[in-house]
């Protein structure tokens, strides 16, 4: 008998995984880092040409996992409280909050261009 679990490969841009890590790290849990490691690590390879695509897929991710694009308003009233907490006492927010935030500014155009383009840069979206 096999101790062995198997594992299987999804699809997804790197853009989409990025999307993947950015909400596993808005909602951190002991059960996700592992994932969210993987992810990371799988991004920066890509990022660095290790690894090379492997399929094209047209549909987007939300459509793919058949995932509402809108957030639900709990998390929606989170984020405005926490970018508000950032805003006021930017030294009382913890890493991961400040990534949230930089998240929620870059997602709600409330970045000057050069935080943009930098936030794009250090996220591999450019």
């Amino acid at each position: 008998m096999s101790t062995h679990e198997s594992k299987f490969r999804p699809y997804f841009t790197n853009q989409e995984i990025l999307k993947l890590i950015s909400h596993l790290k808005r909602y951190p849990s002991p059960e996700m880092k592992g994932i969210m490691q993987y992810l990371e690590g799988f991004s920066v390879k890509i990022n660095h040409g290790i690894v090379q695509s492997s399929a094209e897929i047209k549909k987007p991710l939300h459509e793919i996992l058949s995932l509402e694009t809108e957030l639900p308003i709990e998390v929606k009233i989170r984020q405005q409280k926490l970018f508000d907490k950032w805003r006021l006492a930017p030294e009382r927010c913890s890493p991961n909050e400040i990534e949230m935030v930089q998240e929620y500014r870059f997602s709600h155009d409330l970045m000057t261009e050069q935080e943009e383009h930098d936030y794009e840069i250090s996220k591999g979206l450019v």
